[in-house]
């Protein structure tokens, strides 16, 4: 259980409540953390994957306007 899971659970505790229920409803409400946590690292992994397109897009659009410049040096020449 994460530090706010215990603060959860001890509060519930110290009010009554059985240590099983307890238990379960501190976990229940860590659940959305956890799924935020998640979210957070595909968007990271997102991230990644846009960063490698963009790169990869650079070099092609690079190597591209190299070859179109050597077309248009060489177009005139027989």
């Amino acid at each position: 259980m994460s530090t706010l899971d215990t603060i959860l659970y001890d509060a519930l505790i110290d009010i009554g409540v059985d240590p099983q229920k307890a238990r379960k409803a501190a976990e229940a409400a860590a659940l959305p953390n956890r799924d935020i946590a998640d979210m957070r690292a595909d968007l990271a992994a997102i991230k990644t994957s846009l960063l490698w397109l963009q790169v990869f897009l650079g070099v092609n659009m690079t190597l591209s306007l190299l070859i179109l410049g050597k077309l248009f040096v060489f177009a005139g020449t027989p």
